[in-house]
């Protein structure tokens, strides 16, 4: 579920990686998109929605991460990877990195 750091003050981080392999098949306007991909539940619960930042690429493959904005207290959501062009298997990864209130 990944890691986090909680300060006195109730500020807490979390943060986690997702590696995996994706296609490319699903026509987004110019670009193509991967299937949804589940970020799973935090390292531990915030007690509000946290702001999230995502970023993520392949390995010699461009791509970009379009967010779903389905985020909770206790759950990342979902995001799509996005490239330029069609492909059946990229190895791609997303760093996830969240700040928010834990108390």
């Amino acid at each position: 579920n990944g890691s986090w750091l909680k300060f006195y003050n109730g500020i807490m981080l979390c943060w986690k990686k997702i590696e995996t392999e994706q296609p490319f098949t699903t026509e987004w306007g110019a670009l193509y998109e991967s299937p949804a991909v589940y970020a799973g539940d935090w390292a531990q619960n915030f007690i509000e929605i946290p702001q999230v930042f995502a970023g993520g690429g392949g390995s010699g493959w461009e791509c970009f991460i379009e967010w779903s904005g389905e985020t909770t207290a206790t759950n990342a959501g979902k995001f799509y990877f996005v490239r330029p062009k069609s492909s059946y298997s990229v190895p791609v990864s997303c760093n996830i990195f969240a700040i928010g209130r834990w108390k």
